[in-house]
C-alpha cells in the first residue's frame, strides 16, 4: 500500500512540474509575441515612426563619393596645377588633411630593368591670401554635386618625369551617426587620393 502511494505521489509531482513548466513555456511565449506585436503593430505602424525610420534609413544610405583629378602644366623650372574635386556621392565629405601637405612632388628616375625611383620630393601647400598673408588651408568641406578647385605651384630642379600626389585625409564615405554604426563596421581605414605624372622639358 505504501508503495503504490509513494508511487502515485511520484506521478503526480512529475504531472505538477510539467504542468509548471508548461505553463512557464505559454507565458513566455504571451510575453515576448506581445510584446512583438505591440512593436510591430502599434510602435512600427504609427505614422510618426514610419517617418523617423525613414530618415533614419535615409541618412544611414547616404554615400560620400568624390571624383579627384589632377590637372598639370609647366613652364621652364615651374609646376602648377589644380586638383578638381567633385563630390559625385549624396552627402558632404570632410577633407581634413592636418597631418601634412596635401601635395608632394617628386623627380622620378627612370631606368630600363630597374625599380622606379623618386628624389627631390617636395612638400606643397594649398595657397590661399587671407588678410594679406599667406595661409595654408588643409580642412575643407565639398558639398553633394560640387566641384572643389585647389590650386597648387611649384619650383622643380631640371626637366624630366615628374610624380603629383595628392592625400586628401581619411576617407570616410559613410555618416558616423551612432545610429548607423552597424552601417560602418566593414569600413575599410583609408585616404582620399590622387597622384599624375608629368614630363617637363
Amino acid at each position: 500500500m505504501t508503495s503504490k502511494s509513494n508511487k502515485a505521489e511520484r506521478i503526480q509531482v512529475i504531472k505538477d512540474i510539467a504542468d509548471t513548466v508548461s505553463k512557464i513555456i505559454i507565458s513566455l511565449a504571451v510575453l515576448f509575441g506581445g510584446g512583438w506585436a505591440l512593436f510591430k503593430y502599434v510602435i512600427m505602424e504609427s505614422p510618426s515612426a514610419q517617418v523617423a525610420l525613414a530618415q533614419l534609413k535615409r541618412v544611414c544610405s547616404e554615400r560620400g563619393s568624390l571624383d579627384i583629378k589632377i590637372e598639370v602644366e609647366s613652364y621652364e623650372k615651374w609646376i602648377s596645377g589644380n586638383v578638381i574635386i567633385k563630390n559625385i556621392g549624396t552627402r558632404g565629405v570632410e577633407l581634413d588633411m592636418q597631418g601634412s601637405s596635401p601635395i608632394s612632388i617628386a623627380k622620378l628616375e627612370l631606368e630600363s630593368k630597374a625599380p622606379v625611383d623618386i628624389r627631390d620630393v617636395v612638400q606643397v601647400e594649398i595657397p590661399f591670401v587671407i588678410d594679406g598673408k599667406f595661409v595654408p588651408t588643409r580642412l575643407y568641406s565639398v558639398l553633394p554635386g560640387r566641384t572643389l578647385v585647389l590650386p597648387f605651384a611649384s619650383t622643380v630642379g631640371d626637366g624630366g618625369y615628374y610624380l603629383i600626389s595628392f592625400i586628401g585625409g581619411p576617407r570616410k564615405t559613410i555618416p558616423d551617426d551612432e545610429v548607423c554604426k552597424n552601417e560602418t563596421d566593414g569600413e575599410v581605414e583609408a585616404s582620399w587620393a590622387a597622384a599624375a605624372i608629368h614630363r617637363v622639358n
